[in-house]
C-alpha cells in the first residue's frame, strides 16, 4: 500500500511538470502574436521598420508615424487595422525625420498595397505632411493626428483628415488653425470630444485634464471610423451598424434588440413617444439634435424610418415630404434608408371613427403611402402593417390600447425588417 501511494505521488508531480511546460509553451506563443477581437482579426508583427498590424484588408494600408512607439499608438491602429485598413507604425527619432522617410519607402517596396496612406501624431504628423509634401503622388490621403502641416499641401491631389481634441495645447490648436489655408480642397477637420490623448493613445487618465466627454474606448473608435471612412473602407468589415428612427411603435417589446439578434448588426434606435418623423429633421428639438448629429459624425449601414401611424391619413403630403428629405439625409451619410411600414389602429379603436376612415381604409391608406415614398426614392419598404391586416381574423398582434403592438407583433415586425435587410445585402 506504501509503494502504491509513493507510485502515484511520483506520477502526479510528472503531470504537473508536463501541464506547466505545456502553459509557459501557450504563453510563450502567445507573446510573440498578439491578436485583437474575437475572431483574432489582427496580427501584430515586429518589423525592421517597426509594426505590421496586419488584418483582413488587402488593398490599403496607412503608414503611421509615432515618436511614442507601439505601446502608446497600438490600440487605435489595430482598430483601423481590424477594420480593414492595414497599419504600419513607424518609429521616429525627432533629430532623424530622413530615417522616417526611408522607413516608409522601404514599408511601400516591401509589401504589396496598391493605395498607401501617411499619418502621424504630434511631430509624427509633421514629419508625415513633409514627406506627403514631397511625395503626394505616391499617396491617397494623409492623416493628422493633434497635429499639422507646416508645408503648402494646397495643390497637392492628396485626402486630408485632421482629428483634433479639445484639450489639446493652445499651441497646437492655433498651429492646425494657421495649417487650414495650406490645406487642400478636400480638407476635412473634425473636434473628438474626450480626455486629451487618451481617445486615440494609450497615455492613460490624468485626472489634471478636466471632464471626459467622451469615453477612451468610443473616442477611439470614432477616431478610427473616421480614419477609415476617409481611406474609402466602408462598414462591411466592421459588422453592419443599423440606426432606428421612430417612436414607441418601434421601442416596444425591445424590437431593436430582436432586430439586431436576426440581423446580427449592432442597432441604435433614437425613438420618442407620439414623435413623427418631422422631429428628426429639427436641429431645435432634442431628437433632432441627437439625429443629426448621428448622421453627421457616424457611419451606418441602414436607417429605418417609422413615422406616426395616422401620419399618412391626417397629412399625407407633409408625411410624405418628410419621409423624403430623411432619405437624401440618410443617403448623404452614405447609408441606405429603409422604410418601416405601421399599422392601422385595431377595429374599435375611437381614432378610426374620428378620422373617419375604418380598419380596412386607414391600413390600405398607409400600406399605399409608404409605397409610394419608396418608389419616388428608390427606398425598401418593410410592409409591417400589411402583414398585421392579413393576420388580423387569426391572431392578436395588438396590445390591449389597440394601437401598439404586443410581443407577437413586435416579433413580426423585427422579421419583416431582417428580412428586407438580408435581401438588400445580398444585392450589394
Amino acid at each position: 500500500m506504501r509503494m502504491y501511494k509513493k507510485c502515484m505521488a511520483v506520477i502526479l508531480i510528472v503531470i504537473s511538470l508536463v501541464a506547466g511546460d505545456v502553459r509557459g509553451c501557450c504563453a510563450a506563443e502567445r507573446k510573440g502574436t498578439e491578436r485583437t477581437g474575437k475572431k483574432a482579426a489582427v496580427k501584430v508583427t515586429k518589423t525592421d521598420t517597426g509594426y505590421f498590424y496586419d488584418g483582413p484588408g488587402k488593398d490599403k494600408a496607412l503608414i503611421f508615424y509615432s515618436r511614442s512607439g507601439k505601446r502608446k499608438a497600438s490600440s487605435l491602429l489595430k482598430k483601423v487595422a481590424e477594420g480593414g485598413a492595414d497599419c504600419f507604425l513607424v518609429k521616429f527619432s525627432s533629430g532623424s525625420a530622413a530615417s522616417g522617410y526611408s522607413k516608409a519607402e522601404q514599408v511601400m517596396k516591401e509589401y504589396p498595397h496598391k493605395h498607401w496612406y501617411l499619418g502621424g501624431n504630434f511631430r509624427g504628423g509633421v514629419l508625415a505632411a513633409d514627406y506627403a509634401a514631397e511625395n503626394s503622388e505616391k499617396f491617397e490621403g494623409l492623416i493628422l493626428l493633434s497635429s499639422y502641416s507646416d508645408r503648402d499641401l494646397s495643390d497637392c491631389n492628396l485626402k486630408v483628415l485632421s482629428l483634433y481634441n479639445r484639450d489639446d495645447s493652445d499651441k497646437t490648436k492655433e498651429r492646425i488653425k494657421t495649417a487650414r489655408l495650406r490645406m487642400p480642397d478636400s480638407y476635412e477637420e473634425y473636434r473628438v470630444e474626450g480626455e486629451r490623448f487618451a481617445w486615440y493613445m494609450n497615455y492613460g487618465r490624468n485626472e489634471r485634464q478636466g471632464t471626459v466627454m467622451v469615453s477612451v474606448g468610443k473616442g477611439r473608435k470614432l477616431a478610427a471610423e473616421k480614419i477609415l471612412d476617409m481611406m474609402g473602407v466602408y462598414n462591411r468589415r466592421r459588422g453592419m451598424r443599423i440606426l432606428m428612427l421612430g417612436n414607441s411603435l418601434t421601442y416596444y417589446n425591445k424590437m431593436p434588440k430582436t432586430l439586431a439578434k436576426l440581423t446580427g448588426a449592432e442597432v441604435v434606435a433614437h425613438t420618442q413617444g407620439n414623435t413623427g418623423l418631422e422631429a428628426h429633421l429639427d436641429p431645435d428639438t432634442r431628437m433632432g439634435r441627437v439625429t443629426c448629429k448621428a448622421l453627421e459624425d457616424e457611419k451606418w449601414d441602414y436607417v429605418i424610418l417609422q413615422g406616426m401611424s395616422h401620419g399618412p391619413v391626417q397629412a399625407r403630403k407633409t408625411f410624405m415630404e418628410d419621409a423624403s428629405r430623411l432619405c437624401d439625409r440618410v443617403r448623404a451619410n452614405g447609408a441606405s434608408p429603409v422604410l418601416y411600414a405601421t399599422w392601422a389602429y385595431k377595429k374599435g379603436h375611437k381614432k378610426l371613427k374620428k378620422m373617419g376612415v375604418t380598419y380596412k381604409q386607414m391600413s390600405r391608406i398607409v400600406s399605399r403611402t409608404y409605397h409610394q415614398i419608396g418608389r419616388r426614392n428608390h427606398v425598401p419598404v418593410a410592409d409591417v402593417g400589411k402583414a398585421f391586416y392579413k393576420l388580423s381574423k387569426k391572431k392578436n398582434l395588438y396590445c390591449d390600447d389597440k394601437r401598439h403592438p404586443n410581443k407577437e407583433g413586435s416579433k413580426l415586425a423585427a422579421k419583416l425588417l431582417a428580412g428586407v435587410i438580408k435581401k438588400s445585402e445580398k444585392g450589394r
